[in-house]
C-alpha cells in the first residue's frame, strides 16, 4: 500500500506543497514529504531499486508493481534532462 501513496501532492505550509516519496534506510521503507517532484522521483527510484533487489522471487506481484513504477520514474527522469 505504500507504493500507492508516492507522488501524492501534500500541503507543506502556507502556499507550499510537496510530494510524498518512498525512501529506504537500512532496509526499512517509509513515505516522506519532499518539496519537489523531481526530488521525490529520484528518492523513490533509489528506494524502489533497493526494494526490488530485496524482495524474494516468490513475491512476484509486488516485484512487478515496483518494477512498473520504477520504469515509469526512469522514463520521466530521462525526459527531465
Amino acid at each position: 500500500t505504500l507504493l500507492d501513496s508516492i507522488f501524492i501532492p501534500i500541503s507543506m505550509g502556507k502556499k507550499e506543497f510537496g510530494f510524498l516519496a518512498l525512501t529506504e534506510k537500512k532496509g526499512r521503507y517509509s513515505i516522506i514529504p519532499i518539496d519537489s517532484i523531481g526530488g521525490a522521483a529520484r528518492e523513490s527510484a533509489y528506494a524502489l531499486s533497493a526494494l526490488i533487489d530485496s524482495l524474494p522471487k516468490k513475491n512476484a506481484a509486488l516485484r512487478k508493481k515496483a518494477l512498473s513504477i520504477l520504469q515509469k520514474i526512469v522514463v520521466a527522469l530521462d525526459m527531465e534532462e
